[in-house]
């Protein structure tokens, strides 16, 4: 596999030899500036000392120590030319050490002179290699970073943006070939798992489309017989057939009840599965919160008087909802019908509407019933699903009508839950996102005339 990783080492190999080849070369002009510096500081030293040499005594230690120089020197020239002065120092004749000496300087005269003159070369050399270092070393650093960008962060960007838009459930992009590197593979084990959830997506929503499809036709062949039921189980009670036996009366009255809520049962399933394939589509418009309220209480209050239960309704403001208003009403029934069944008799129920942080207004069923566990307030919102406790038994019903609720709340655009405290009551609510007030209403009316 032709990594990344050893096409940076080798990009970095290249440049670092290259810079290091360009150093090694300033190096070698800085130290021989800095060799013909300290050999000019030698020659200076050394006549020092041969002049004061040739005016002292002879000595033994001298001899040895012009020895030592002379081997420091880096010019044969100038090693011959202290050799014939250490020459005549030894011999002790005075004529030659003079004469010897003068010659001496005239040698390091000239090497100063030559080593001089080669400065302005070395300086050059050394500027010149020093650049190109320089140069390389910011070759290096902006081909790092075009390479990390090139070959890491820009595939990566893509590929994020390919999951972010699988997450938003945008799956319009191509596969690619991947290239055979680490980022190839990171891309190719993504198609795979992309490829292996679009194939499991479309699996599904087969399924999902045979079940909605076997739900509405067994649902459209059970409503057929069970009016036919209905209807025969009606004309038994009203006596259409003869006297009916006492004992035969009740098991009449149990079988038209439960007929009635295997209808009902039925009626939700086909609810739900249209809402599930978006074949019930809203039918919005600005309609009163106060007339939602009304007619809702008004076709529940059959419901409340029998189970001996207050409802009533506490408005902040007359709000106007933007909203299907049917579906709403559904909405509510479901609430407050449900609250309706947990509420010990006596008890009030309450409806609240206020507008919360994020713009949006919460309606609210407010009951004094026995609360729900916080475990159970998230199933309760499941198909077929209960809250149920010791204190609180399986009430007779589908399990559909809060999933019912949630799919028509989140068909306008809100959210649905609920507020409880076990023993303490529960507040149902949902919200709706279009609202306003309205002005038609007669407390806003005087409210602005207060303001003005």
């Amino acid at each position: 596999m032709n990594t990344l990783r050893n096409q940076m080492y080798l990009l970095v190999l290249l440049i670092l030899v290259a810079v290091g080849a360009a150093g090694f070369q300033a190096y070698k002009a800085l130290d021989k500036y800095f060799f013909y510096q300290n050999q000019i500081q030698m020659g200076k030293e050394i006549l020092r000392f041969a002049e004061k040499a040739s005016t002292a005594k002879h000595s033994i230690d001298k001899y040895k120590k012009l020895q030592d120089y002379r081997q420091s020197l880096d010019v044969s020239s100038r090693q011959e030319a202290l050799s014939q002065f250490i020459q005549a120092y030894d011999e002790k004749n005075k004529y030659l050490i003079k004469k010897r000496l003068n010659f001496f300087k005239k040698s390091e005269v000239n090497y100063v002179e030559y080593a001089t003159s080669q400065y302005p070369y070395l300086i050059e050399k050394l500027q010149y290699y020093a650049v190109i270092s320089g140069v390389l070393c910011l070759v290096l650093v902006m081909s790092l970073v075009l390479f990390i960008q090139v070959s890491f962060l820009k595939p990566i960007k893509d590929l994020n943006k390919k999951m972010i838009d699988f997450l938003n459930k945008k799956y319009t992009y191509q596969f690619l070939s991947p290239k055979n590197n680490e980022v190839g593979t990171l891309q190719s084990t993504f198609n795979s798992l992309a490829q292996q959830v679009l194939s499991s997506m479309d699996d599904l929503k087969e399924l999902d489309r045979a079940k909605s499809e076997f739900l509405s036709i067994a649902s459209h062949e059970l409503r057929t017989p069970l009016t036919s039921i209905k209807g025969s189980l009606s004309l038994l009670h009203q006596g259409i057939a003869g006297p009916i036996p006492p004992d035969a009366v009740n098991l009449v009255n149990i079988a038209n009840e439960e007929t009635d809520r295997l209808i009902r049962l039925i009626n939700d399933i086909l609810d739900l599965t249209k809402l599930d394939a978006k074949m019930s589509p809203l039918k919005q418009d600005w309609y009163s919160l106060d007339t939602l309220i009304n007619k809702t209480f008004e076709s529940i209050s059959g419901l409340s008087h029998s189970a001996q239960i207050k409802l009533s309704y506490n408005p902040e403001a007359p709000y106007l909802i933007f909203m299907d208003f049917d579906r709403v009403q559904q909405i509510l029934t479901n609430l407050i019908s449900n609250a309706i069944k947990f509420s010990p008799k006596n008890s009030d129920i309450t409806f609240l509407a206020s507008r919360i942080e994020n713009g949006h207004l919460k309606l609210m069923v407010k009951d004094q019933g026995p609360g729900i566990a916080p475990d159970d307030q998230e199933l309760i919102f499941q198909q077929f699903r209960q809250a149920t406790s010791e204190d609180s038994p399986l009430v007779k019903g589908t399990g559909l009508g809060l999933a019912i609720a949630k799919a028509l709340v989140e068909q306008h655009g809100g959210t649905i839950g609920v507020e409880s405290t076990v023993g303490q009551g529960s507040t149902f609510y949902f919200t709706l996102p279009q609202w306003k007030l309205d002005m038609s209403d007669s407390k806003i009316k005087n409210r602005m005339e207060i303001a003005s």
